[in-house]
């Protein structure tokens, strides 16, 4: 489930879900043309650690 995006000024995002099985988060981090070039996970961690992570990245603040 979608939780939330996170957009940098090349086009690239980074969008927060939730597994609905597990209820943990995770990002997963879209190109320019909105393909998948990567996801990270974050077992054990709160809904604002993630989103946190995922706003730090359209900042430049986190890198891949």
């Amino acid at each position: 489930m979608e939780i939330s995006e996170y957009y940098k000024a090349d086009g690239t995002f980074a969008q927060v879900r939730q597994n609905p099985e597990t209820k943990e988060h995770y990002i997963i981090y879209f190109d320019e043309r909105g393909n998948i070039f990567n996801t990270e996970q974050f077992p054990g961690k709160a809904l604002n650690y993630v989103e946190d992570a995922a706003e730090n990245y359209a900042l430049g603040i986190k890198t891949l």
